[in-house]
Formats: C-alpha cells, sequence, structure tokens
C-alpha cells in the first residue's frame, strides 16, 4: 500500500511540474540588459532563459525582449519597467499565422525546456560515431549544394589515418576513404552523391569495423523540385526571423542548425 501511495505521488508530482512547465515563458531573444526576478534572485537575462509563475521581468530603458510560449506564439516587449508572469500572458502575440515559423518556435520551446530540466547547454550540434566526434554536416540534416564538405574532430597525438565511411541508405553503395586529415569534399556527381538520395556517414580509426555495427549521421539530399519547394519555405521563415530582428548571417545559421535545413 506504501508502495502503491508513493507511485500516485510521484505521478501527481510529475503531472504538476508538466502543467507547470507549459506555463513557462523562455526568452528567445533580446537586446540591452534585461534581468529576471526569481525568488529574491535576480538573473542577467539569456538566450533561453526561463520566466516561470513567480518570476519577473525587469525591462530598462532601450531594452527588446522576444519571448516564446508553448503554443508556438511570439511576444515582443519593449516597454520599460517591472513585469510579472501573469502580466507577460497578458501581452498580445506577434502574427504568426504559418505552420512552419510556429514548428520552429515549438522547437525552440522544447529545446529550451530540455535544457532547463537537464541542466546542459545546448550546443547546437549533434555528435554520432563510435571513435570520432562528427561535426557536420549536422544529423539528420536536409541539404541541397554542389559540393558537401564532411567534417569531424581531430583526436589528439593520432598519427594513424581516419577512415571516412559513407553509405547510400536502402542501398548497397559504399564509399570508403581512408586520410589523416579531419575534413573531406565530396561532389554531387552521381559518383558518390546523387540528389534526391538519403546517405549515413561515419567516420573510425580502424578499416575492419563492422559496417552494420556502427553509428552514423544522416542527411538528405534534395532533388531540383523539393528543392524550389525548400526555398518557397524557408523564404516565408526568412522573413519571419527578419521581423524578429535577425540578422541574414542569424538566419541562415539557425535554419541549418536548428530547423536542420541548409541550402547554398
Amino acid at each position: 500500500m506504501k508502495l502503491l501511495l508513493k507511485i500516485l505521488l510521484l505521478g501527481l508530482i510529475c503531472s504538476n511540474m508538466s502543467l507547470a512547465q507549459k506555463n513557462h515563458l523562455f526568452v528567445l531573444k533580446f537586446e540591452g540588459e534585461p534581468n529576471i526576478i526569481h525568488n529574491d534572485t535576480t538573473q542577467i537575462v539569456t538566450n533561453g532563459s526561463v520566466i516561470k509563475k513567480k518570476s519577473k521581468l525587469v525591462m530598462h530603458r532601450d531594452d527588446v525582449a522576444v519571448l516564446i510560449n508553448n503554443k508556438g506564439d511570439v511576444f515582443e516587449l519593449y516597454q520599460t519597467g517591472t513585469f510579472k508572469h501573469k502580466d507577460l500572458l497578458k501581452l498580445s502575440p506577434k502574427k504568426n499565422n504559418n505552420s512552419f515559423s510556429r514548428n520552429l518556435i515549438n522547437y525552440y520551446w522544447k529545446e529550451f525546456t530540455n535544457t532547463m530540466n537537464k541542466g546542459y547547454s545546448k550546443s547546437g550540434f549533434v555528435y554520432r560515431g563510435d571513435y570520432v566526434n562528427l561535426l557536420q554536416p549536422l544529423d539528420s540534416t536536409t541539404l541541397h549544394s554542389g559540393e558537401i564538405k564532411f567534417e569531424w574532430t581531430a583526436i589528439e597525438n593520432k598519427t594513424k589515418p581516419y577512415y571516412f565511411i559513407l553509405r547510400e541508405k536502402d542501398a548497397e553503395k559504399v564509399t570508403k576513404i581512408g586520410t589523416h586529415d579531419t575534413a573531406i569534399s565530396l561532389f554531387i556527381d552521381d559518383i558518390n552523391l546523387s540528389y534526391g538520395k538519403s546517405y549515413e556517414w561515419t567516420v573510425v580509426e580502424s578499416k575492419y569495423e563492422n559496417l552494420d555495427k556502427l553509428d552514423y549521421s544522416t542527411f538528405n539530399l534534395l532533388s531540383k523540385s523539393a528543392y524550389q519547394s525548400k526555398q518557397e519555405e524557408l523564404a516565408t521563415l526568412s522573413d519571419f526571423l527578419k521581423s524578429l530582428g535577425y540578422k541574414p548571417e542569424e538566419i541562415k545559421t539557425m535554419l541549418c542548425a536548428d530547423y536542420k535545413t541548409c541550402l547554398n
């Protein structure tokens, strides 16, 4: 009976925490030096800062804060003053009826929530590979370029070659290249890479690895028709991010690292 009560209590606590987190606001972007006051502690705002139910956001002259909620809404605050959580919830959201931009905002909200729960800082990169840290292309990325550069982290004091492995998904085609460098560039020439196909890649230290037991990073090369459609999608997203004050280079990085679409 005691065990059952403990389980029920734990479930109730987790449920309450989940409901509380749904009301959290996160700072997506800011200018100036706004602060957050929580439990008599004042913190400088950073990207991803959380504003909880009992928090207060302090805005100084010339400060700007862009806030997001779990519904994909975006709020812009320019006023000076001290704002309670309930005051911020009354702000009118920025017009954002496009599903692409809402999906991106929802992605950031989930990432900020995970970062808060796990207590780590998101790097923007996903490292995969059994022996070597893979840098780019990012895992699960959509690409369109005439040339793809593969990069990985150097292993300190390594003298023997790395072995780059590229496999076409759902096919038997495999490319293996030994190199002492930490980068390889391949052209989309229908020899190693082709538009409209998906691939997985990794880097190992031994040429005798069992390829089926390795952990791969994946990417998809858009076909020409898919590329045109994706361009229209990214143009809509770019216009939305530009309206929030992001610069072109920042937008390009966000779309590639977070929206997982890198077009050249």
